[in-house]
């Protein structure tokens, strides 16, 4: 992708890697509402060394996981307004997804927002959620896996919830931009369904300047996450992110104290439409669309 001159120029503040020390320390980066990577933080945990498509396969490939066989606005049908029409995801015995991953037979097939633990409890044992601070009961919603191939591709979009990824196995690159450049995204409608979604749904999309001419704008900052790293990604910062070899990730979203208040605020109305859940939909009365990430 090439960029004019005059915003390459421009300086950013960079996504640094930061040694993990203590969850104060911890609790200070995240305030500073930037990305970060954090080295050291799960070094010890055993699912970094052991994890592979292989050992997924072993233990839980007789599962029936959610995927998308297609890009993901092929997978989800989108008015021009934002608004979802159809849905169009898989259930696939892990055991084939993760041959098909193997064999490179089909680039696009994408486990995403598997209950992991729930069908696997054993495999709890293979992570430690006390360090860092990645956890918090009152606060988190359910760890999510995401298994993926290489070039696996997710576009740019924004959370309303903050994260952290846990980058089990392989390595992936993702390409951030702060929130004061969400206008030049090309984002659906703000109160759309796939509002937090932009209009460029791939790469291609993402160089094509007649099309997204405010893209020129724009000031990405592109890291790539290593295995045993793990990624905080705060609100509404935009990303798109691309899989530089098969991948298995974990990511872990919470609510701030403000959105789990304004979510009690809203409990009347969440028990008519079915509830709400902590995640990177909008806690808001009408629910929205989880993406597959990252």
């Amino acid at each position: 992708m090439s960029f004019s001159p005059w915003v390459t120029m421009m300086t950013t503040m960079l996504v640094e890697r930061i040694p993990y020390r203590c969850k104060k320390e911890l609790r200070n980066l995240i305030q500073r509402k930037h990305p970060f990577i954090l080295t050291g933080a799960i070094d010890h945990w055993p699912a970094v060394s052991k994890w592979n498509l292989d050992y997924l396969c072993q233990h839980a490939g007789h599962k029936t996981v959610a995927c998308e066989l297609g890009p993901l606005f092929e997978c989800t049908r989108v008015t021009d307004d934002g608004d979802i029409i159809a849905i169009k995801r898989a259930r696939v015995p892990l055991s084939k997804i993760i041959r098909v991953i193997k064999n490179h037979t089909h680039q696009d097939i994408y486990a995403s927002e598997w209950n992991i633990f729930e069908d696997c409890p054993d495999l709890l044992n293979d992570i430690d959620l006390t360090t860092p601070d990645l956890y918090n009961p009152v606060l988190a919603a359910k760890p999510k896996c995401y298994v993926g191939p290489a070039n696996a591709f997710t576009p740019i979009h924004y959370d309303h919830a903050p994260n952290f990824t846990a980058q089990i196995f392989g390595r992936k690159q993702w390409t951030f931009y702060p929130p004061s450049q969400l206008k030049y995204l090309h984002l659906y409608p703000r109160f759309s369904q796939m509002g937090h979604f932009s209009r460029a749904h791939c790469l291609a999309d993402l160089a094509d300047y007649s099309k997204f001419p405010d893209l020129r704008r724009v000031t990405p900052q592109t890291v790539v996450i290593n295995q045993g790293e793990v990624l905080y990604i705060p609100i509404r910062w935009a990303h798109h992110v691309t899989s530089l070899e098969p991948t298995i990730s974990l990511h872990f979203f919470w609510k701030t104290w403000a959105m789990y208040l304004k979510q009690l605020a809203y409990q009347p109305a969440a028990h008519i439409i079915g509830g709400l859940a902590a995640s990177d939909a909008k806690l808001n009365i009408r629910k929205l669309f989880t993406c597959r990430h990252k």
